[in-house]
């Protein structure tokens, strides 16, 4: 999953990052959820994600020049019976 930053935040000074998780089926359990680090160009996990808001810590990392973000959602372990979805989205705080 990739998010873009709009074309008049690319030169933002991001301070923060938060990946919100939600969904329409009333499920306790958050997927497993990576955000790829340009910097070591591989994934690095969110640890315990939470449905919700999840803070992302070093924000830097994981923007490109380009304002792009990539997330990778799993959910191989949990108990899903399919019929209900998933939302994503993603915020941030920055200075101009």
């Amino acid at each position: 999953m990739e998010f873009i930053l709009p074309p008049e935040f690319l030169d933002t000074n991001i301070d923060s990052l938060q990946f919100l998780i939600q969904t329409d089926g009333g499920w306790g359990t958050a997927p497993e959820i990576a955000v790829y680090n340009w910097n070591s160009a591989d994934w690095a996990s969110i640890e315990k994600p939470i449905m919700g808001l999840n803070g992302i810590s070093e924000p830097a990392l994981y923007v490109n020049d380009e304002g792009l973000v990539r997330f990778q959602i799993s959910i191989e372990n949990q108990d899903f019976r399919g019929g209900n979805c998933y939302y994503f989205g993603l915020g941030f705080k920055g200075r101009l």
